[in-house]
């Protein structure tokens, strides 16, 4: 049976960069900026002033986490800046983002007089400013995000309720009034692309150079790590994006040649183009059914170094349409010790033992493979029907080709 082809060659020298350098970029932006709000005690608010209050909060869409801060102080007398923003634009690292150890450090003024703060959607904030809570009603708010009966606080929130938030504050005390200096900001993640060569992409530019050559062996591997080398430290990977397909093979070209130069090994280069010359030979040589020729092909294949099984079994074909039945043997044997489920070898195996009158052997292959499908769609006894056909050609038929043709069902 014919190998569909021998080896694979690329000759097409290409690369996908698809797998893009991004990296996570945390910022920290402001929401409300550091304000003061001085709140009455309740029963001074039902005189005038008031003791509560609320903020609205709008979270960007690529909000992570948010976080406020305040501190108090008693009267109208302001409190020190908060200064979030700055701590914590300080300490936020890409792309773990801020990490419960740095938050720890954040420093927040210390307060004298102690606050509640409800974190609720637009109707419950509304119903907390109209203090249905006095007169028997209810409003909800968030536990993730609430504090009650702090002097200071840096709360983080993961809570993502839809926007706007509002941060409802409340003054509990009856008679004294308060001070509030308070500051809100969103720690926000963004994708960022990185124009630098991540160590996938590096990997396929060394697999394109390997897959450019027929062998791939330690002179080669040395070639394609300098011709990796070589492109990454001339190319970011959106110039390398952007050359055309004739500039990328002709670079290509050009740093393997320097490469091969640089370590001597200029005779690489040689022996592949011979075997590039030697593969399209071969090609033609099974159109025009050339077997003497076509077997001195295969063997200098072999004295170049190429020795895959697909050489062993097109070898192989080739002598047992010679009539050279034991080289064909001993071909198949390497062949088979390196792929030993392979269906041409297997094929050519039956064929071998049918063409030197060892029936019982060849039908015990054929029969048990009869129904499997090669890699050229064919089913595994129409590629032997064609090899009937072939050997008859030449002269090499025998009578048991009628009983293979009985026992498989073929013409």
């Amino acid at each position: 049976m014919r190998t569909i082809l021998l080896f694979s060659l690329s000759l097409f020298f290409g690369l996908d960069i698809s797998a893009q350098n991004y990296t996570t970029q945390h910022k920290i932006e402001t929401i409300v900026a550091q304000r003061c709000i001085y709140l009455n005690g309740g029963a001074r608010a039902s005189m005038g002033g008031k003791s509560r209050v609320t903020i609205p909060v709008y979270l960007p869409k690529n909000t992570v986490r948010w976080y406020y801060s305040f501190s108090t102080s008693p009267g109208e007398s302001g409190t020190d800046n908060l200064n979030l923003l700055l701590q914590l634009s300080s300490i936020v690292v890409a792309p773990a983002g801020i990490t419960r150890t740095a938050l720890s450090n954040v420093q927040i003024p210390t307060g004298s007089a102690s606050i509640d703060v409800y974190l609720m959607n637009q109707a419950n904030a509304d119903a907390f400013l109209q203090k249905v809570d006095n007169n028997g009603g209810t409003f909800y708010y968030n536990r993730d995000g609430s504090v009650f009966n702090t002097r200071q606080a840096l709360v983080p929130v993961n809570a993502n309720l839809n926007n706007p938030l509002y941060l409802g504050l409340k003054n509990p005390s009856t008679m004294d009034g308060i001070n509030i200096t308070i500051e809100v900001v969103a720690e926000t993640a963004e994708e960022v692309y990185q124009d630098e060569w991540v160590s996938e992409s590096m990997d396929k530019v060394f697999e394109d150079c390997i897959n450019s050559f027929s062998l791939s062996d330690a002179v080669h591997k040395q070639i394609c790590n300098c011709f990796k080398d070589k492109i990454i430290a001339a190319y970011t990977p959106s110039s390398f994006s952007m050359l055309s397909n004739s500039d990328l093979n002709k670079l290509y070209s050009d740093y393997i040649k320097s490469c091969a130069e640089q370590s001597g090994q200029s005779s690489v280069l040689q022996k592949d183009k011979r075997i590039r010359e030697l593969d399209e030979l071969i090609k033609g040589q099974t159109i025009t059914k050339d077997y003497v020729d076509q077997e001195k092909s295969l063997l200098e294949l072999l004295t170049l170094g190429v020795d895959n099984y697909r050489v062993y079994n097109s070898l192989a074909y080739c002598q047992l349409c010679l009539k050279k039945y034991d080289e064909a043997k001993k071909s198949l044997t390497i062949g088979l010790g390196k792929n030993p489920t392979d269906l041409f070898l297997l094929g050519n195996l039956g064929d071998y033992y049918l063409l030197t009158n060892q029936y019982d052997q060849a039908i015990q292959i054929f029969l048990q493979y009869k129904n499997e499908k090669l890699e050229d769609k064919r089913r595994f006894k129409e590629a032997v029907a064609s090899d009937l056909k072939e050997f008859e050609r030449l002269g090499l038929s025998n009578d048991d080709f009628i009983k293979v043709r009985k026992e498989l069902r073929i013409n």
